[in-house]
């Protein structure tokens, strides 16, 4: 992140997003100015990880933001947990909480905010215990082992629109625009020209 306009306070957090989402600039400026929205701690995605249909699960699912333990990790069919990212994030967990039980998080990673005061110490956990974990999975486990340990508060959960594989439906259908649009429910960080499509619908 860049320090700042010259003469300027440093920047308070960095946004961290792919480049295909639709956002409304002024949506977050005017949220964290009333503050709606705690720039002083980290946001994460509500929900987007949508579980494929299959033969034996019929209905639509959504996994939203979630911690499990041990437990509840092996038994959840939620998501699709793939590429064995359930044992690669408990050890990642072990290295750097060992004095407390594993807890494994899943959350949409594509869009997620640190404040300053976190950037040192998640840094140091993506770059060691969590550099081979999956982002959907390590973004949100980092922040967790961080909330555990002391140095983060808690995550503001951002409640969007949009899905991160190609197979989920989605209240809002891009055209030529990526796969992922965030807004909340009442529209408010959806972009303009998204509306101005006739793309978002209640």
């Amino acid at each position: 992140a860049r320090a700042g306009r010259p003469g300027g306070a440093p920047p308070k957090g960095v946004l961290v997003l792919h480049m295909d989402f639709w956002l409304r600039p002024s949506f977050f400026q005017g949220r964290t100015k009333n503050g709606a929205l705690d720039s002083d701690r980290p946001w994460l995605l509500a929900a987007g990880l949508n579980r494929p249909p299959s033969e034996t699960v019929k209905e639509y699912r959504v996994f939203g933001r979630a911690c499990l333990s041990d437990d509840e990790l092996d038994a959840n069919d939620e998501w699709t947990w793939g590429h064995g990212v359930r044992g690669i994030a408990r050890g990642a967990w072990r290295r750097a909480v060992p004095d407390k039980p594993p807890v494994v998080c899943a959350a949409w990673a594509d869009l997620f905010y640190l404040p300053r005061s976190t950037w040192k110490a998640f840094s140091d956990l993506a770059s060691d215990a969590f550099s081979s974990v999956h982002h959907e999975v390590g973004v949100a486990t980092a922040l967790r082992a961080l909330e555990a340990t002391g140095r983060a508060p808690p995550p503001v959960p951002l409640d969007c629109w949009g899905c991160a594989q190609a197979w989920a439906r989605d209240p809002v259908q891009t055209r030529g625009a990526g796969d992922l649009v965030c807004g909340p429910s009442h529209v408010d960080c959806v972009s303009s020209v998204t509306r101005r499509r006739g793309a978002a619908t209640r």
